[in-house]
Order: C-alpha cells, then structure tokens, then sequence
C-alpha cells in the first residue's frame, strides 16, 4: 500500500457531521489507497493486521486469483480473545521493577525553527536493509539508533550554533515487550534519546555506542 500525504482539503474530519461520525476512512486516487484512523483506536502494529486482511480481499476480487492465506485475519475466521480481549490479562502490573535509570525530561529541546509554526515538510529515503543491517553490526547500533544518531546529525547540521540538547523519540510496541501481538488496542510507548551539544556526533561508532546504552537502560 502506497500512502499519499494529502492536502488541507482532502483531509477527513473524524468524529463530524461531515465524516458521519466516524473515527477511520479509505480513500483512493488513481492506484493509491490510503487509510486513515483515530489514534484513539489504535496504533500501527494494532491497525495493519486490518489494512492487510483488507488488501488480501481486494486483490484476490480484483486479479481474480488465489492466495496463501496463510497468517490473514479474514471473514468467517473465529476472534480470538487475545485480540480484542485484556491484553495484559494475568499480568502483574503492580509487581513491576522500576527501570534502571530515570531520565530527567529535559524541557528547553532544540527545535526546527525555534519551535515556531512553519511548512511542514516530508522526506522519503530508502535504505537497503542488508547494508543497514550490516552497518549497525559492525558501528554497535541498532536500526532505531542508527538513525536516531543520523537525525541528530542532521539537527547538527541545519543549526551549528545552537547549545540545546537534540532530543530523538524512539516508539516502543509494549504490547510486544509484553508478548502480545494480536491485541488491536494502543499501547505504544517512547524512549528518548538525548545528544547533548557536546556530544561527538562525527565519530558514529561511539555515538550509536552510548545512545543504544542509554535505550537500553
């Protein structure tokens, strides 16, 4: 599935008169689709078993032809309660042990443009994964630190002058930390990775070093 980033207009309005009232939407132009959904539904991990369910359906009416069902969720199937049930259920919540370290927030972050309002913009770059893969292996990284580093680069890069911490937001699937991975619901959490001004961003190895410590902890 393609995504297409649509204008102002094109934009649904979920939870309005105009939406019917509802909190998800398909749209499509030419040989793009594109799905939309409240946030306070759920998340990506929880929303694509549905987007794949739907796509399987779809190009099975459209080419006419047969596919390996095989790990889709389609109609007629039985639900089963880890999906929609608790997804923590029998878990002791209260008998968890504090994490090894507390970051202090830090709230005076840098930002694009001084935090101001100004045209959003958006970059697509595609990474072979065999050579990502290869290069966090041999830089003592991982994909999430590789490019939180790199944004931090880039941060950098667009203002030298500035002394304010570069702060990288990594999501973390806990449903999965917790080992489920059927539930639709949302349970997304963040790690924050600070790179401070006077932390060398120009020798990569050690910079993916202490950022994957401090995900880690």
């Amino acid at each position: 599935m393609i995504i297409q980033y649509l204008s102002e207009e094109e934009k649904v309005s979920f939870n309005t008169e105009s939406s019917n009232y509802h909190l998800a939407a398909w749209k499509h132009k030419e040989y793009r689709l594109a799905f939309e959904i409240s946030h306070s539904l759920t998340d990506g991990s929880g929303v694509l078993p549905y987007v794949q369910s739907v796509l399987y359906l779809y190009l099975s009416k459209v080419t006419g032809r047969s596919f390996d069902p095989a790990g889709f969720r389609l109609p007629g199937q039985p639900i089963p309660e880890s999906e929609t049930g608790n997804p923590f259920k029998g878990l002791n919540i209260d008998g968890a042990a504090a994490p090894l370290y507390q970051k202090k927030p830090i709230s005076d972050f840098f930002r694009l443009a001084g935090g101001a309002d100004h045209d959003k913009t958006v970059f697509c770059l595609k990474l072979p994964e065999s050579q990502v893969v290869q290069y966090c292996r041999e830089f003592d990284s991982s994909p999430n630190v590789f490019v939180s580093v790199m944004l931090a680069k880039a941060a950098r890069h667009f203002d030298p002058a500035s002394e304010k911490t570069v702060t990288a937001m990594v999501c973390v699937n806990q449903k999965a930390l917790l080992g489920n991975h059927d539930n639709y619901r949302c349970f997304v959490g963040s790690a924050l990775l600070d790179f401070p001004r006077n932390r060398d961003l120009n020798n990569v190895s050690r910079a993916c070093t202490i950022a994957r410590g401090q995900l880690i902890l």
